[in-house]
């Protein structure tokens, strides 16, 4: 029979040495080549002639199909988006056969920590994910290896303690093929378009949003006894009732929205405040993106509140921020609102944040910003880093993670 499949070839089938004795040894004669063998081999496979198919790159690459494939081990090097969804590709096909077809792709990613380059292949895979869209466990369509797994990082490996955990994670996911195909959302309508998105995660606590910690410095100028009191009568009911329950999530608003609000007014992007989105993620941490704008402004977005949430590098202006602790319980609570009503004064920290280089090419834009900023998260005077106050302050504060914050800019594609 494989002669007849391949007339004029000497070809021939001998068993092979294996311990099951399963193995064939296919050999042909002189002209026996990768165009005439491949198709042979892939009927042979697509028949159900086996099961696992081992190929290089370049024998079951461009041009390939065999659309009864469902599942790819990627064993390769290569880190090119071009390549990566190649070798995915080859599973990712319809099967008029199949309709409830499912494909699982793997990588297989060795670590160590006894080699100083124990980290190098974890690095490439790295690589083969940042630009390579795919289903997360949310049913987000997203780039970067967090939707192979929430816990994974593009900054380092898993600590070798949680592989056994992650692996058996897989495996589970890999049964799940019903679920999965539920999450694609077959047949609804999307816009097909990319849409960039910070995804925040802090080890610390980033402090209470603006509406808590309004008043705990004086401005220049000073209300009235009566508009102080009643100020400071409502803020007492409204921190001995909530600020020890204030969403985690209040600063990093207020950082967001005024960052849109200002990338809006400088005409960078069409929509502001009222456009911004935060999602917590499952594994914990939120997602910021600005909604129903076109992909470039989400980029714009997406690099300028980067820039605000990591720690300063080498910024032209920079803006305060009072930082001040979520209240630990009810009673520290009330002990704060009694500080606020009896006028003295509530200690803060000060942090700074980088103003976004978007808006901080020149002064005027830098205002836009810190007018946004003063607006939305804290009051305080923007700052030439150049100046001998922000050389100081920058020199003292570069590159200090205050709040253990690991930002990461991803796709989404919806």
């Amino acid at each position: 029979s494989l002669n007849a499949a391949a007339p004029g070839r000497d070809v021939t089938a001998r068993p092979a040495a294996s311990a099951d004795g399963q193995l064939v040894d296919i050999a042909g004669g002189g002209g026996w080549e990768p165009r005439e063998y491949v198709p042979l081999i892939t009927r042979f496979f697509a028949e159900g002639g086996s099961r696992c198919l081992i190929g290089t790159r370049a024998l079951l690459g461009e041009g390939w199909d065999a659309p009864s494939v469902n599942v790819v081990i990627d064993l390769t090097a290569a880190t090119t988006p071009t390549s990566v969804v190649q070798a995915r590709g080859r599973a990712l096909r319809l099967d008029d056969g199949w309709p409830e077809k499912v494909a699982d792709n793997w990588a297989v990613v060795c670590v160590t920590a006894d080699h100083p380059k124990g980290g190098a292949d974890y690095d490439r895979f790295v690589r083969k994910h940042d630009r390579y869209f795919a289903l997360s466990g949310t049913g987000d369509i997203t780039s970067g290896v967090a939707h192979v797994d929430p816990g994974l990082s593009p900054f380092g490996p898993p600590d070798p303690a949680a592989l056994t955990e992650l692996d058996a994670r897989m495996l589970l996911q890999a049964g799940e093929r019903a679920a999965v195909r539920d999450r694609w959302n077959i047949g609804e309508p999307y816009a097909d378009e990319p849409v960039a998105t910070v995804t925040v995660a802090a080890r610390r606590p980033l402090g209470l949003s603006r509406e808590y910690i309004t008043g705990t410095l004086a401005g220049p100028e000073r209300p009235g006894i009566a508009a102080r009191l009643a100020g400071a009568i409502a803020g007492f009911f409204r921190i001995a009732a909530n600020a020890d329950k204030a969403p985690t999530s209040g600063s990093l608003e207020d950082m967001a929205m005024a960052t849109a609000e200002a990338l809006c007014e400088a005409g960078l992007v069409s929509r502001g405040a009222a456009a911004v989105q935060l999602e917590p993620l499952p594994a914990g941490g939120y997602r910021a993106r600005l909604r129903d704008v076109p992909a470039a402004e989400s980029a714009t977005f997406a690099a300028a509140l980067d820039e605000v949430l990591s720690p300063l590098a080498q910024p032209r202006y920079i803006v305060p921020r009072l930082f001040l602790p979520r209240p630990a319980g009810r009673g520290a609570a009330i002990a704060l609102a009694v500080r606020r009503m009896a006028g003295l004064g509530v200690r803060a920290t000060v942090v700074y944040h980088a103003v976004p280089s978007a808006l901080g090419t020149n002064r005027k834009l830098a205002q836009v910003f810190a007018r946004a900023w003063q607006a939305r998260v804290s009051p305080g005077e923007l700052l030439y880093t150049g100046s001998p106050e922000g050389t100081g302050i920058l020199a003292a504060q570069r590159g200090d993670d205050p709040f253990a914050v690991t930002t990461q800019i991803r796709t989404l594609w919806r």
